[in-house]
C-alpha cells in the first residue's frame, strides 16, 4: 500500500512540473512582437533626425525632419520575422534634438525583411520593412561594401590626379 501511495505522490510531483518546452521556431526574434502602429505615429511625430550606420561598410547617413519621417513610414505595422542566418545591414536611430528615442537594427535580405527595434541591444519588436525601404536602403547602404560605376571610378581618378597635381 506504502508502495502504490509513493507512486501515486511520485506522480503528481512530476506532471506539476513542466519540462522545458523544445522550441519549434528556430528564429532569432522568438516570441517577440511588433511595434505597435501607434508606436510608430508617435515616433512619426517626435523624430526629427535619424542616423543610419552601417555595420559592414564604413558608411553612415543621416536624415533630418521630413526625411527622417520619410525613414520610419518605410516601417510597416506588422509582425515581421528573420531567421537565424540573417545579419543586420545597418543601425538606425530614432532622434529627437540630439536624443535617442529608439535603436533598431536593419535587415534587408530577401527572407529577411524587417526592422528589429532593441533596447540594450536586445531584440524588444520586429516589424516587417516595406519593399520600397529594402530597395532604398540596398541602393544606399550595399551589404557587401561599395559598388561603383565606371563614372564613379573615372570620377575618383580624376580627383586624385588633382591632388597629385596640387602637391
Amino acid at each position: 500500500m506504502k508502495g502504490i501511495l509513493y507512486v501515486i505522490v511520485l506522480a503528481v510531483v512530476l506532471l506539476q512540473c513542466e519540462l522545458p518546452k523544445k522550441q519549434e521556431n528556430s528564429s532569432r526574434e522568438g516570441e517577440i512582437g511588433m511595434y505597435p502602429k501607434d508606436s510608430l505615429e508617435w515616433l512619426l511625430l517626435n523624430v526629427n533626425e535619424v542616423d543610419v550606420i552601417g555595420y559592414n561598410i564604413q558608411m553612415s547617413m543621416n536624415f533630418s525632419d521630413k526625411s527622417a519621417s520619410y525613414i520610419i513610414k518605410l516601417i510597416n505595422a506588422e509582425r515581421g520575422q528573420i531567421a537565424d542566418t540573417c545579419k543586420p545591414l545597418a543601425r538606425l536611430v530614432f532622434m529627437a534634438n540630439g536624443t535617442i528615442l529608439k535603436e533598431a537594427d536593419l535587415y534587408t535580405d530577401p527572407n529577411c525583411r524587417a526592422v528589429v527595434f532593441v533596447k540594450e541591444n536586445r531584440p524588444t519588436h520586429i516589424n516587417v520593412l516595406s519593399g520600397a525601404g529594402v530597395q532604398f536602403f540596398q541602393r544606399f547602404l550595399p551589404a557587401k561594401g561599395m559598388k561603383y560605376t565606371e563614372e564613379d571610378i573615372r570620377r575618383l581618378e580624376e580627383q586624385a590626379k588633382e591632388k597629385e597635381n596640387k602637391q
